[in-house]
């Protein structure tokens, strides 16, 4: 009996062990958001005190106690203001407070910078230490030989490893970065961007400082604060890292006013405000599938010159380890008058002004047993209210449930004239009627209205049109700077590849020489953004559900084959190649299309080769598709794979065929006038959004929405792989 009671003794230990360190394991947080620099000159912000007020809402909905988050900002709500010193006692007590099995999680917004590395340090390549700004940074210290108050990755690093050192995990976030770009250009509105020139902080370079590694080039180059974890192979006791950063090499961290068009919108970095709309939106997802979000999210802005970096021991685990949850049904309070509801989800859900929901008496009931419907008045990042229609007062109990039915999905582009240094005036006011009249004639363009967010502008220089997209700016020399702050201007910000046309020259007036190339670049343009901007609508009848394509996609770089990277954007060369296995997974059969559209924003059906050949996959069928990508013209590019429900005739997206910028014909684009009634609800759909004409998008809605109890079609699926080629 003595015998086996400790038999049973021993392993009952072990269980109370274990299930003590998994009950008393703890989530915690420090926030930091920094926005006012008073030894720096001209360096405040606005967006990150909202970044850490917006993240810690985030985290508290998530489970995170009150008494565990630290915040560090400006606001009256803040645990203290965010100096080194409260940033170093902070990440003291975390390290102090770290158990096995705790989660650790931090967020730095303001700016950041890069300086000489130290003597002592051969860890950096480059010769320099990224650095992060608190709030009593000031400028360079010979003496000590760093900007005072700085804190430098090496410094960060020595805190994250005795963090992980006692077994907790820890996920750092930094919306920070540095560039020394002058990024004016025109246009920007409500955009800007998170940079402090070397010049400012008085980081010396020259003799002074070479040895160190530091070199002239590098001042116009940014400097995003990343962590890299090099330990190796983890003990099992050891805690994991995930590091996310806004920006890498080259690269802006943008901050601007979100949700677009949103009456209190406020200043966020994108980074962040786009990552905790994902977390708001998806329980569970892994921090690989949260990555690629975010990516998706800026290719729809389009942000083209900011790419995060994301990395880490293991990404594919979930978010805060939490386990999968729908976040499509999100419960709502009717009102004792049943004309308005209070409803738990807000902006960061995509429940935004103008939005149409369903409104159920349970989250098991099928999609069309619902009550009715409600429109959203008015939104918070978390909660929103809406206005009961559709339904009897009868018929709503006090608590409902409710699913996104139609989301305000913008397909109008804003465009801005954009002078430029060498235009006269007369040229000016001509680019601005040229503009005005494109935007007139076009229903998927607008002219640009002060103080908002230009999706594109429009310059002339050197004898060309050149198109802008929103984080680009005119080369220095054509921004018309003051001598001390062209000094200071360098076009290394990021590798802009701004789009240009030529136009004939001879006329008696830019405008006529520009007009018809303005509207046609314009258009194009338009159509190409629209296309992107669809996935959003499409996939989102299959929130939860499974996508009818199991896409497998193998790139071959430099002779070398990998997976498609999900968290990052794969670069392109001579001889690189792309294979693709593409299977119908689902019951029914598939008619699969594959478009590819070019960096001058020439869109090309690859599959079929040819509008009304054989595109149907049946159930449990595959085929392949090799590209082998040419680098003519370098940019970036998107291949995008279409599937509708198979029913009658063969269908494709042929009809969406366009010639890239600055070519004129093309014998593959399709033309005529389309029938209606041969159409499936997505090629209406997808034409629809495409000319942005009110009649298509009509009879797509009639047709969709449909009647109560009578399921809507499926639209099928859409998926987008973007890379960039390079010569």
């Amino acid at each position: 009996m003595k015998k086996n009671s400790k038999i049973a003794i021993v392993p009952l230990f072990f269980i109370v062990m274990l299930w003590a360190s998994a009950a008393f394991a703890t989530n915690k947080a420090m926030l930091v958001g920094v926005t006012q620099y008073p030894h720096l000159e001209g360096a405040d912000l606005e967006g990150p005190e909202n970044d850490a007020a917006l993240v810690r809402q985030v985290l508290l909905s998530r489970g995170f106690g009150v008494e565990n988050i630290t915040l560090l900002s400006e606001s009256d709500f803040a645990d203290g203001k965010p100096t080194r010193q409260s940033i170093v006692d902070g990440l003291e007590k975390l390290v102090s407070g770290a158990r096995k099995g705790d989660f650790i999680y931090l967020h730095f917004a303001g700016h950041g910078s890069r300086q000489p590395a130290e003597s002592v340090s051969n860890t950096e390549t480059d010769g320099l230490d990224e650095i992060f700004l608190p709030s009593d940074a000031a400028g360079w210290d010979e003496y000590i030989g760093s900007v005072k108050n700085a804190i430098t990755d090496n410094d960060m690093a020595l805190y994250l490893d005795r963090i992980r050192d006692k077994g907790a995990d820890v996920w750092v976030v930094f919306d920070s970065c540095h560039s020394g770009t002058m990024t004016r250009g025109g246009g920007f509105g409500e955009v800007r961007f998170r940079q402090v020139d070397s010049a400012v902080l008085g980081i010396p370079v020259g003799d002074s400082s070479s040895s160190r590694g530091w070199k002239d080039e590098t001042i116009g180059e940014q400097a995003t604060f990343s962590i890299v974890d090099d330990s190796g192979a983890n003990d099992g006791f050891r805690g994991n890292l995930i590091a996310f950063s806004a920006a890498q090499a080259t690269q802006t961290a943008p901050e601007m006013k979100l949700p677009r068009g949103a009456k209190d919108r406020k200043f966020h970095g994108l980074l962040t405000y786009t990552m905790m709309n994902a977390l708001a939106k998806h329980r569970g997802i892994s921090y690989s599938q949260l990555g690629q979000y975010i990516l998706n999210q800026y290719r729809l802005m389009p942000f083209r010159s900011t790419q995060p970096l994301i990395s880490g021991t293991n990404l594919n685990t979930p978010v805060f380890g939490e386990e999968f949850a729908s976040t499509t049904v999100l419960t709502a309070n009717v009102a004792k008058d049943k004309k308005t509801i209070s409803v738990s989800a807000g902006q960061l859900h995509n429940y935004n002004e103008g939005s149409l929901i369903n409104l159920y008496s349970s989250a098991l009931l099928d999609e069309d047993d619902f009550l009715g419907h409600a429109k959203i008045m008015e939104a918070s990042p978390l909660s929103s209210v809406a206005r009961v229609v559709g339904a009897t007062e009868k018929a709503l109990p006090q608590k409902v449930f409710t699913v996104m039915k139609d989301p305000v999905l913008g397909f109008t582009m804003t465009v801005k004239p954009v002078a430029s240094a060498t235009m006269t005036d007369a040229q000016v006011l001509d680019l601005d009627k040229a503009v005005k009249a494109a935007t007139t004639a076009n229903p998927m363009l607008r002219y640009w209205k002060a103080g908002e967010v230009a999706d594109l502008r429009v310059s002339v220089f050197e004898n060309k049109l050149w198109f802008l997209t929103a984080d680009q700016s005119l080369p220095c020399q054509q921004q018309g700077l003051p001598a001390k702050e062209f000094k200071n201007c360098s076009d290394l910000r990021s590798r802009q590849r701004l789009l240009n046309l030529d136009f004939a020259h001879g006329s008696s007036s830019l405008f006529e020489a520009i007009v018809k190339p303005v509207a046609s670049g314009l258009a194009r343009i338009a159509k190409g953004e629209n296309i992107i901007r669809l996935r959003q609508l499409v996939n989102q009848g299959r929130a939860g559900k499974q996508s009818p394509l199991n896409i497998e996609m193998t790139i071959k770089v430099a002779g070398k084959e990998s997976p498609y990277p999900t968290t990052e954007v794969p670069v392109f060369h001579e001889g690189d190649s792309v294979h693709l296995v593409i299977k119908n997974r689902s019951k029914k059969s598939q008619d699969v299309s594959v478009l590819y559209k070019d960096s001058r924003y020439g869109i090309m059906q690859f599959f079929p080769e040819h509008s009304g050949e054989a595109n149907r996959l049946e159930a449990g069928k595959e085929f392949t598709l090799d590209l082998e990508l040419i680098p003519e013209p370098e940019g970036a590019e998107d291949l995008i794979v279409l599937s509708q429900p198979a029913s009658g005739v063969l269908r494709d997206f042929a009809f969406l065929e366009q010639p890239p910028l600055g070519v004129t014909t093309r014998s593959s684009v399709s033309a005529g006038v389309r029938n209606l009634a041969s159409q499936s609800q997505m090629q209406v759909l997808f034409e629809a959004a495409a000319t942005v004409d009110s009649d298509l998008m009509n009879h797509y809605s009639a047709t969709v929405r449909g009647a109560r109890r009578s399921s809507p079609p499926e639209l099928g699926s859409m998926e987008i792989y973007r890379w960039e080629v390079s010569q």
